[in-house]
């Protein structure tokens, strides 16, 4: 079956602190099996080993839990959105919230094309903030280049923070802003241990991700989404 064929939803879905430990393919195999267990006429994929067509926008640092992730989920019928949200909610997990789910018209880009970063709230477990926080996170922006290696390979984490501040609320947190791109993927962690953190117990969420659009303009995934999921669960 063809993409023009197969009838494309948008799944907005959070992740609690039951799934912050489940890896990418983890998570993907746990929507796997919530797809057959509702039930749904899926569409699958060629060749040997068929698996349903489903796409996960962003990988989730392990240990984060996140607010409004974003899937692409193709079926062999037309289904109301409704429907299919009732069938999937009966039928989701411990540690998956559905947010919301759209029909995506025919011929409407995919969300990798348009991805461009994610923002991040990270919370001490215990302790807050250290006092001097503001001052390494001006330390950090004013940083010409910050050399880092992952996975034995070097490189740059300054161009990936696009935005670093202290939210100064009732429980002090350290907001981010970081590029999520192939090839150009900032992480919490890594931010984190450029400001000197290592030593402080952080709960990271990924609050949304942003996209932008045909014409330019950035939007966010928890566009519309009023209460907050990252609660335990």
């Amino acid at each position: 079956m063809t993409d023009a064929e197969a009838a494309r939803y948008r799944i907005i879905f959070a992740i609690t602190h039951a799934m912050r430990y489940v890896g990418h393919l983890d998570l993907l195999r746990a929507w796997e099996r919530t797809l057959r267990r509702a039930e749904l006429p899926l569409a699958y994929t060629q060749g040997f080993h068929p698996h349903p067509r489903i796409q996960i926008a962003a990988a989730l640092p392990l240990g984060c839990t996140a607010a409004a992730e974003m899937m692409e989920l193709w079926l062999e019928v037309d289904l109301p959105p409704d429907a299919l949200e009732k069938r999937l909610g009966a039928a989701l997990p411990p540690g998956l919230r559905l947010r919301r789910v759209a029909r995506m018209p025919a011929g409407k880009p995919h969300f990798e094309q348009w991805l461009v970063a994610g923002e991040y709230r990270g919370v001490a477990v215990a302790g807050g903030l250290p006092a001097d926080i503001g001052g390494r996170v001006s330390l950090v922006l004013a940083s010409e280049s910050l050399p880092r290696e992952r996975r034995e390979k070097s490189y740059d984490l300054r161009p990936l923070i696009l935005h670093l501040e202290v939210r100064e609320e009732a429980v002090p947190s350290l907001g981010m802003r970081l590029k999520l791109q192939a090839g150009a993927t900032g992480r919490p962690d890594e931010v984190a241990e450029a400001l000197g953190l290592e030593g402080t117990a952080l709960l990271f969420a990924r609050e949304r991700l942003l996209l932008t659009d045909e014409a330019g303009e950035l939007h966010g995934s928890d566009a519309g989404l009023r209460e907050a999921a990252t609660a335990p669960a």
